[in-house]
């Protein structure tokens, strides 16, 4: 298949086509987590020169969101937050008379330390103590970054019941704070809430840690006596709004253990009972994303929610001429998910989002990421192909 066109006005940029298997061996040699693809010709010869009141425009321009399919996790709709994030979030509008008693010898970040141990369950129980109590544990920067920005994963941990009293405050403020996917390093979309462990939406259906099954499916398919059974952590599905059949009524909360676990409780010969985890594998491997919650990356430097950006040159690299070698990579770059620096740092090596980016400021540098990257993106160069969004 021919290589794409390298523009005129970047052909200075670009480096010579290197061979499928050279780009595969590089790519795993630097790591999966690298910030430089290294994919034939789209690797520029020199970095980019970013021009910091540039940054936000750019991101616009030539990033995209791919959007997750939230009807497969817990979500929860705006008006459901609504109903319920002024009473969590907001404190009584009149003076607090009340007093914390010996509480208040102790230093506020002594206070803070304190509520970052709790779990999550006890963190709105105390607010519920007295006026003085709520407005203190409101005025905490950790407690208002999840209440802003993490409130479907807030509603979930606590309408499990079982799961809010395990989870502590730190932690929960700590996986806020981090973008990093537990198994493979990348961005990370989806919590799952029976570890609390950040996953991405590749990871979250394939690592044999997270894959869960019905109880009662598994009991029956690996033979496990009911005291084996009960040795399982059990996680209850969450019943929503869009949790329905097709006649309208509400679908049953399903019992679901983790697979990997039931296997090696299993009594059944190692050669059989290794063929059926795998069926197990194969047959659940979806149904992890209902006991996971899609949850923001809260960076506090920015104090912004990041759900990830994939890059629109990365796409057009995808549909032009390098096919041999994205299938040797089995698509894991064009198709990768970066918080806002790292995506940054892939844009200065990448010459195909450099030249889009440079074909928005040439339509309308004023206007750049808006109409002017819609308008490139439908130049020749950039595509004939429908792309979805």
């Amino acid at each position: 298949m021919a290589d794409a066109a390298i523009p005129v006005e970047l052909a200075d940029k670009a480096v010579a086509p290197i061979s499928p298997h050279q780009a595969a061996t590089s790519y795993h040699q630097a790591g999966a987590a690298t910030d430089l693809p290294t994919i034939g010709h789209f690797r520029s010869a020199s970095e980019y020169n970013l021009q910091t009141d540039k940054v936000d425009a750019i991101i616009r321009d030539v990033s995209y969101h791919r959007v997750l399919e939230r009807r497969y996790f817990i979500s929860f709709s705006e008006d459901e937050h609504e109903l319920i994030r002024i009473s969590i979030s907001t404190s009584f509008q009149r003076p607090s008379i009340a007093s914390l008693g010996t509480l208040n010898r102790l230093p506020y970040e002594l206070l803070s330390n304190i509520a970052l141990s709790l779990d999550i369950q006890s963190v709105f129980t105390c607010r519920q103590v007295s006026t003085g109590l709520r407005q203190t544990i409101d005025s905490f920067s950790e407690y208002q970054a999840i209440t802003t920005h993490a409130l479907s994963a807030l509603c979930a941990l606590l309408r499990t019941r079982v799961l809010a009293p395990k989870v502590s405050f730190f932690d929960f403020h700590r996986e806020l704070c981090s973008n990093t996917c537990f198994r493979c390093g990348e961005f990370g979309e989806v919590i799952f809430l029976p570890t609390w462990r950040r996953y991405c939406s590749l990871c979250i259906t394939h690592a044999p840690e997270v894959l869960m099954g019905p109880l009662d499916a598994i009991q029956s398919r690996l033979a496990l006596s009911p005291e084996a059974a009960n040795q399982l952590p059990v996680f209850e599905t969450i019943r929503q709004t869009h949790s329905v059949d097709i006649n309208g009524d509400s679908l049953p909360r399903d019992t679901l253990v983790p697979i990997q676990q039931a296997v090696k409780l299993s009594p059944i010969p190692q050669r059989h009972r290794d063929r059926k985890a795998l069926d197990l594998y194969l047959r659940n491997c979806e149904l992890s994303k209902s006991a996971s919650c899609i949850l923001p990356y809260y960076n506090r430097h920015s104090g912004k929610a990041e759900y990830g950006l994939s890059c629109c040159g990365c796409i057009h690299g995808h549909h032009t001429g390098e096919d041999e070698v994205l299938k040797v990579l089995n698509g894991e770059v064009f198709d990768r998910i970066y918080g806002d620096e790292r995506f940054l740092q892939h844009f200065k090596w990448f010459w195909q989002a450099q030249y889009l980016w440079e074909l928005c400021e040439s339509v309308n540098a004023v206007a750049a990421g808006t109409e002017s990257a819609i308008s490139c993106r439908r130049k020749p160069f950039w595509t004939e192909r429908k792309l979805r969004y």
